[in-house]
């Protein structure tokens, strides 16, 4: 994101067409949930990701599966993902542990060598509002529908050092003294706000659909069918 970028309409050229998007934060967090949605097919995840993205439904119901899936790889790529970067590595400032770190893990504590380990957009949803409302006294219940993915991703990277979520984040890579009350102090706090669940790695998920899609297609047209 740059200053100096003019915060147009979103807007993607696909089979000839311009289709309009929605990219406010609530949606493309939606998008997330969806991925990681077991109640749903890898072909459902697709049609309702389009149909998620499109600001008129009407652009996108004729596309063939394959081509909701070119549509909203494209999406992912274009529009909510910087280059080489997934929705993890919004939180720059938290140190990676070091092996020596690991070693000291204790068994039951959770391990923060990996960025796509720090954070969850889900169970951590009440400690991002709570620090979106401290920090800019915004509400994000309120921003629904309003407030740009981009702009949020700009803000979660800013915010202060006394926000909780930003706390939270530094609980949970902080590195463990050796001995002593602090280092059980520090083990308390870990355990109290360690992720419950793996936080979903967007970018896999979608490399993972599009595996799954491709071996679809592929058995298909092996036995003659068509898209």
């Amino acid at each position: 994101m740059k200053l100096t970028d003019r915060f147009e309409e979103d807007v993607i050229e696909f089979k000839g067409r311009r289709i309009k998007l929605r990219l406010f934060f609530d949606v493309v967090l939606r998008a997330f949930e969806l991925l990681e949605d077991e109640e749903f097919t890898e072909a459902q995840k697709w049609s309702l990701l389009a149909c998620v993205f499109a600001e008129n439904k009407e652009d996108v119901e004729e596309l063939s599966l394959d081509e909701k899936v070119i549509l909203v790889k494209a999406i992912f790529d274009n529009f909510i993902h910087e280059p080489g970067e997934t929705a993890q590595d919004s939180i720059q400032h938290q140190p990676q542990s070091t092996n020596e770190d690991e070693q000291n893990t204790s068994e039951g504590e959770q391990s923060t060598s990996k960025k796509d380990e720090v954070f969850d957009f889900e169970q951590d949803a009440e400690y991002i509002y709570a620090s979106f409302l401290f920090d800019y006294n915004l509400d994000l219940f309120e921003q629904q529908g309003k407030l740009h993915w981009r702009k949020f991703q700009a803000l979660l990277k800013g915010l202060s050092e006394d926000a909780k979520f930003s706390k939270v984040i530094e609980i949970r890579t902080m590195k463990l003294p050796k001995e002593g009350e602090e280092r059980k102090r520090i083990q308390e706090l870990k355990r109290i706000y360690a992720l419950n669940k793996k936080p979903v790695d967007e970018e896999a998920a979608i490399k993972e659909l599009d595996a799954k899609a491709s071996a679809f297609f592929q058995n298909l047209r092996g036995r003659g069918g068509k898209k």
